[in-house]
């Protein structure tokens, strides 16, 4: 009787044991799965942030361009360009070595 009783107890952790295997390699994969898209989630969230924050100061900037004075500035600094009438001057600069 008590290798009987022996006998159930070690097939009920057999059985205990197989289903804790089957349910680890079930899980886990899952559980590997679940925590890169979370990872991922966090970096894109990040990169989000950053695009938000770098598509804000190109809209000031595109604000602080989208002026007359801001084009004629740009134009003149930048490019040399002249009013009618005005003569572009170049200035020297001494080369002291």
């Amino acid at each position: 009787m008590k290798s009987r009783g022996k006998l159930q107890a070690a097939l009920k952790l057999m059985v205990f044991s197989i289903i804790f295997i089957l349910i680890s390699l079930t899980v886990i994969p899952k559980v590997k799965t679940i925590w890169e898209l979370s990872e991922r989630r966090d970096k894109l969230e990040q990169q989000k942030a950053n695009l938000a924050k770098e598509n804000r100061e190109l809209e000031q900037e595109l604000k602080r361009l989208d002026s007359r004075v801001a084009v004629e500035k740009l134009a003149r600094e930048q490019l040399g360009m002249v009013k009618n009438g005005e003569q572009f001057v170049l200035p020297l600069t001494s080369d002291k070595s």
